[in-house]
């Protein structure tokens, strides 16, 4: 039904998520989305997804632009999560 970009982060051994509004990217540089950090987080999908699935998705950009892409379904970390933030 929707999608949200989260950042992992690790304090004390303890692995949090918090929600991302915006991204800066500067002309010429890129982000990572990968597990553990930076990533794009589907809430109640659809369509039922197993790990290594391909999703489809298009990033929207301030400018207007947006970017098709595909992306890897992989589990949660630990297969639970905590929102803070």
């Amino acid at each position: 039904a929707m999608a949200h970009i989260h950042k992992t982060e690790v304090k004390d051994d303890i692995a949090t998520m918090s929600s991302v509004d915006l991204i800066e990217i500067a002309p010429g540089q890129s982000v990572a989305f990968e597990q553990g950090g930076l990533h794009v987080m589907l809430m109640r999908p659809e369509v039922a997804m197993a790990e290594g699935d391909t999703v489809s998705l298009t990033l929207e950009f301030a400018n207007g632009e947006t970017l098709p892409v595909a992306a890897k379904v992989i589990p949660m970390m630990g297969g639970t999560h905590s929102h803070d933030g």
